[in-house]
């Protein structure tokens, strides 16, 4: 009888774990989201953090540029450059964003989006390769990173290879989402519930022997 006793206590703490990951809101944003549509708008949320391309600044926000051949913006994502006329020369540049997922299980965690870039580009998660590419500025193409997180900060870097003229990068349709660190409550109902299902087993084993 204990053992059918244990049932509803092992489903009940499975239950209270998360059984699907939930979209994380106010830590992954659109480059230039809410940004008016002028050329030098900074962003507040990417940083330029490093490279070799002349007229950088390391350290300085990025700002808003747009030239009429990259694909339309709209006012949720805009393109962003580390000048307002998006620079001239030939080189490489990093524009990094970063967010938290303290109270989530980084192992589940996934990063979903658009994104485009003048000239080429790769995406880096906390200072590795994501595998992620891209080289086009006419339309914006999907990609997904769905490992190499890490329990609380984390860093997403666009890093940027300009071969002349202005260079600029963007990110749209972002959804960051990871599955949310079970109550310890949760944990402690489904261990206690799979020691006593062991403990049944060893009891029922033992009644079998005597008999």
């Amino acid at each position: 009888m204990l053992r059918f006793a244990i049932v509803p206590l092992v489903s009940a703490a499975l239950a209270g774990a998360p059984a699907q990951a939930v979209v994380i809101i106010g830590q992954l944003f659109n480059t230039g989201a809410g940004l008016p549509a002028t050329q030098g708008t900074v962003d507040s949320n990417y940083v330029i953090t490093g490279g070799d391309h002349p007229g950088i600044t390391i350290g300085a926000q990025a700002v808003r540029y747009y030239n009429n051949a990259y694909a339309a913006e709209n006012t949720g994502s805009r393109w962003i450059s580390f000048a307002s006329n998006g620079g001239s020369g030939v080189g490489t540049f990093d524009v990094t964003t970063s967010f938290d997922l303290t109270g989530y299980l980084p192992g589940t965690a996934s990063i979903t989006g658009t994104w485009g870039v003048d000239n080429n580009g790769i995406m880096l998660l906390n200072g590795v390769n994501t595998g992620v590419s891209r080289g086009g500025f006419n339309s914006l193409a999907g990609f997904s990173i769905n490992s190499g997180f890490v329990s609380g900060i984390n860093t997403l870097t666009l890093r940027v290879r300009n071969s002349g003229g202005p260079a600029a990068v963007r990110l749209d349709q972002l959804v960051l989402s990871a599955d949310i660190v079970p109550e310890p409550g949760s944990w402690a109902m489904l261990i206690a519930g799979f020691g006593l299902v062991g403990a049944a087993r060893r009891r029922s084993r033992a009644a079998h022997k005597l008999a």
